[in-house]
């Protein structure tokens, strides 16, 4: 019995798991003080083929299927003009939803300078959320050089810092 309903549920098509695993595979720079969309663009796994690398977004749940929990992980790994903990840098990864009551932010992950490394940032970020039909997740990162707001980053371009390229630095997975 149990053998012939796991045959009917691969005849169906439906999806057993639904996840995703991207990362950005080119540097990215964000300005200071603005919250930028963080562009993953290249995919690991997509299983249930709901990732859209064009507008770097998840949609897990599709208009007819009933909600579910999702979760999230991931990093966002900063290598260039970081700044120090001197000039009170802040750097704070979004994950925003939206749906068709609008966009707000689901989750939070906070990062702070390395003092071993100048100018390196990691921001490790993880969460769930009650994903509804439509709904779809996206992650931005704020990076305010000082707390009035002063552009004091300095490196790769003034104003600006850099994001990493490597898939073990910068990613960003979810899963039902």
């Amino acid at each position: 019995m149990l053998r012939r309903k796991l045959i009917d549920l691969q005849k169906s098509k439906i999806a057993l798991f639904i996840g995703f695993c991207v990362f950005n595979n080119t540097t990215q720079l964000v300005p200071n003080a603005a919250y930028t969309k963080l562009n993953y663009n290249s995919v690991i796994y997509d299983e249930g083929n709901r990732y859209d690398s064009s507008n770097s977004s998840w949609t897990p749940v599709l208009p007819g299927e009933i909600p579910k929990i999702v979760k999230f992980s991931g990093q966002a790994y900063i290598i260039g003009g970081a700044g120090t903990n001197n000039n009170n840098p802040k750097f704070v990864v979004k994950v925003y939803k939206t749906n068709h009551t609008g966009i707000y932010w689901v989750f939070t992950g906070i990062g702070t300078p390395d003092m071993t490394l100048p100018g390196i940032v990691s921001i490790q970020f993880n969460g769930q959320d009650l994903a509804q039909p439509g709904d779809s997740y996206t992650v931005y990162l704020n990076a305010s050089a000082s707390m009035n707001g002063n552009i004091k980053f300095k490196s790769p371009k003034p104003g600006t810092v850099l994001i990493d390229s490597s898939r073990y630095h910068n990613f960003w997975c979810g899963s039902d």
